[in-house]
């Protein structure tokens, strides 16, 4: 079990992976977590250490803890946020033709 820093999760990917699990918002589950550790924190700190240990043995059997990462090198989210990232791209790319044609008209 290692300590990761950075996209893939900030301490052992646990909150990360659970996420992209769910199709959660990482920080929604980060917040969560926290307010548990607040209010139990041995329960919580336990927890924690056997979801990551958990998750690492999955890994190094070679199964995927959780649907939509695609490993070390590959994007860490769930597909439904993918969806949502690519309309949004659309919609920049639509304003950005809609800007254009607003400047050539007036400029």
């Amino acid at each position: 079990m290692a300590i990761v820093l950075g996209n893939e999760g900030m301490l052992a990917g646990v909150c990360s992976r659970l996420a992209a699990r769910l199709g959660w918002n990482v920080w929604a589950i980060r917040a969560v977590l926290l307010i548990l550790l607040v209010a139990e924190p041995l329960f919580t700190a336990l927890g924690y250490a056997l979801a990551a240990f958990v998750i690492s043995a999955l890994e190094r059997r070679g199964t995927n803890a959780a649907p939509g990462i695609k490993g070390k090198t590959g994007t860490l989210e769930s597909p439904e946020l993918a969806s949502r990232k690519q309309r949004i791209a659309d919609l920049e790319q639509r304003f950005r033709k809609w800007e254009q044609s607003l400047d050539k008209d007036h400029g």
